[in-house]
């Protein structure tokens, strides 16, 4: 129901464009945005008004239960209730083939976590968006509405930073004592993100204040980029955290998590605290008691104001005021407080300065889109990570050039662009990203010839680049890249001499070349590169016994040197193909049975399959031999 930057949209097939043709021929279907346990989501064009929206349609067949109808026609007669300008609008709804479907406002934004996270919302702008949620929800509960299944991905946000809540799927009216969605017991709602009452099944005990609770959530996370308590493990496990577990306090929350935020503690006090707290009691009666409540309190932090949550001490109350009205009160003590004032502008100063050298025009925004564009590609959505981190080239390429940090964000886009279209097979589009991101690193070392930073993201891209020149069978060419890339990884070992990490590079590198040469006919080379690797991967194991991925580098260096013998055929070759063979093996099966593999499992069976097939090929030149000498 959404896009995000560049996305690539799949279209609607062709049962969509039939279905739609047949049913609703006042509606041009454009494409397929959602799939999900209950219904399909399109976006249309309404022919009438040209206007697009979301059409939420029931799944059909075995798909749909009883139930799954009773749900969708009572989602169509809740969200009909509210109207509100950050809720989705529904415009339409009916039944046809014997399905039903609702029509709605199309949005076409992100989910909020999503845009924080691009767009690196400062605190203030964060708490701005949720009041402005909060707002929203409070109008659905005054419509007799509980939506039970507020979480970042049914909130999203568009270009002009306008929130809209939408998904009333598990929606429940407000004292309702019957419920189409659920049973007495049963969950109902996204684990993370449920009330105390609702992780325990007490549906009966769920109402606005359960809402309420989850925005607490959802503000929580936006402000620290983590859950307010451990949400891995078991479901009995997550449960008893929500119920029984009290959330980290802010600060140590953000102190915790490694995400890029340089700024997010300067808006964050002791008052904002409070607010969220007070939302995420896990008593029902110590929450806020309306969402509009929750903004009001919202509303009084953004303006400095004495908040609700914080209990109102006398001392509490004229801090306030004394901060409500500290003009009067600067103008009073100013002369007693000229030189310390003197002294905090210049250190302010120091630091405004330090920031516009450290971050420029669109850095942080870059980190966002790279950051987010490398999770999708590690979630396998291949084209909204390229359209993310295109969209963080495109911002690179307006920045002004003289800031690294900026640089380096340019640099990162570039690479993981360049890896991703390596990992689909696009290997001119990978060349053309990794030979840009080269030339930012070269640019770099021109004004620092020996940063270790510089050197080191260098020698990732020319991996990279020596891969795709293998893939395309370039041999020499890929030699050459493997050859430098060695010459940059003993460069920085000389700088660091203990990174194991280093040493790992090195070892890689090395073994790359090896193949290489191998692959140009070039024995003796071959040989003394694929050892020296395996050299590297003996003292790495040496010196971090406990890391398995020492242990199946070297075996497959091995079975490299192995194979390398196998292709001059001659008893001598054979045997000490052999040899090296079955030292490989040995490693890999004693890895294998102490459990440890893990994540390497699928290589260590891969290394031992090829092992075999190797060791066939020498079992039958051996019988062949025999053959002819008979």
């Amino acid at each position: 129901m959404y896009s995000a930057g560049k996305r690539r949209r799949p279209v609607a097939d062709s049962d969509d464009w039939a279905f739609f043709k047949t049913a609703l021929p006042e509606y041009e279907v454009r494409e397929r945005i959602h799939y999900g346990g209950q219904g399909v989501v399109y976006r249309a064009l309404h022919l009438a008004t040209k206007r697009f929206v979301a059409i939420k349609v029931l799944l059909d067949g075995p798909f749909s239960s009883p139930r799954q109808r009773q749900r969708f026609t009572r989602e169509i007669e809740l969200v009909g209730r509210v109207r509100h300008p950050d809720i989705v609008t529904l415009y339409e709804a009916g039944e046809v083939c014997g399905r039903p479907y609702l029509a709605m406002e199309f949005v076409d934004g992100i989910p909020i976590d999503d845009y924080v996270l691009v767009h690196d919302l400062s605190v203030r702008r964060i708490v701005q968006l949720i009041r402005r949620v909060c707002r929203a929800v409070g109008s659905a509960h005054d419509s007799g509405v509980i939506h039970r299944d507020i979480k970042p991905s049914n909130i999203l946000v568009d270009a002009n930073e306008k929130p809209s809540v939408l998904d009333f799927g598990l929606a429940r009216e407000t004292g309702g004592t019957s419920d189409a969605v659920s049973v007495t017991g049963q969950i109902v709602g996204t684990l993370p993100y449920l009330s105390p009452e609702q992780a325990q099944g007490m549906n009966e005990e769920v109402d606005a204040r359960s809402d309420i609770y989850a925005l607490g959530v959802v503000l929580y996370e936006l402000v620290t980029g983590t859950h307010p308590y451990p949400i891995d493990g078991s479901i009995d496990d997550v449960r008893a955290n929500i119920v029984s577990t009290d959330p980290a306090p802010l600060r140590r929350a953000i102190a915790h998590n490694t995400f890029d935020r340089p700024d997010v503690l300067r808006d964050l006090n002791d008052d904002l605290e409070k607010v969220i707290a007070k939302a995420l009691a896990k008593e029902k009666d110590r929450r806020y008691p309306t969402a509009a409540a929750f903004a009001d309190d919202l509303d009084r932090y953004l303006c400095g104001e004495a908040v609700a949550a914080k209990s109102e001490s006398s001392f509490y109350v004229l801090r306030k005021r004394i901060r409500r009205y500290r003009l009067q009160v600067t103008t009073v003590v100013l002369i007693l407080a000229v030189v310390s004032a003197s002294s905090f502008w210049v250190i302010r100063s120091k630091l405004a300065a330090w920031k516009v050298a450290r971050i420029s025009a669109g850095g942080l925004q870059m980190a966002g889109l790279v950051k987010l564009g490398s999770a999708r590609a590690d979630e396998g959505r291949v084209d909204e990570a390229i359209a993310l981190l295109e969209s963080a080239v495109d911002v690179g390429n307006t920045v002004p050039g003289s800031d690294r940090v900026v640089w380096r964000y340019h640099y990162d886009a570039l690479h993981r662009l360049a890896e991703t279209y390596y990992d689909a097979g696009d290997l001119a589009k990978a060349d053309h990203y990794a030979a840009s991101a080269s030339a930012i690193v070269a640019k770099a070392l021109e004004q620092e010839l020996d940063n270790p930073e510089w050197l080191r993201l260098r020698g990732f891209t020319l991996r990279l680049r020596g891969l795709a020149a293998v893939a395309r069978e370039d041999y020499a060419s890929a030699h050459n890249i493997f050859d430098e890339g060695v010459a940059v990884r003993r460069t920085l070992l000389e700088l660091e001499p203990d990174n194991t990490s280093l040493k790992a590079e090195l070892a890689s590198m090395l073994a790359l070349q090896g193949t290489a040469s191998s692959w140009l006919d070039r024995r003796d080379d071959a040989l003394a590169e694929l050892s020296a690797a395996c050299r590297h991967y003996l003292q790495l194991i040496e010196l971090e016994p406990q890391v398995v991925r020492h242990v199946v580098e070297l075996a497959r260096t091995e079975v490299r040197i192995g194979v390398l013998h196998l292709f001059y055929k001659s008893a001598v070759d054979d045997a000490t193909a052999v040899e090296w063979l079955e030292r490989a093996r040995a490693r890999l099966i004693d890895a294998k049975e102490s459990d440890k593999p893990g994540t390497f499992t699928g290589l260590v069976d891969r290394l031992l399959n090829n092992i075999d097939t190797n060791q066939n090929i020498v079992i039958h030149r051996a019988e062949r031999r025999s053959d002819r000498d008979d």
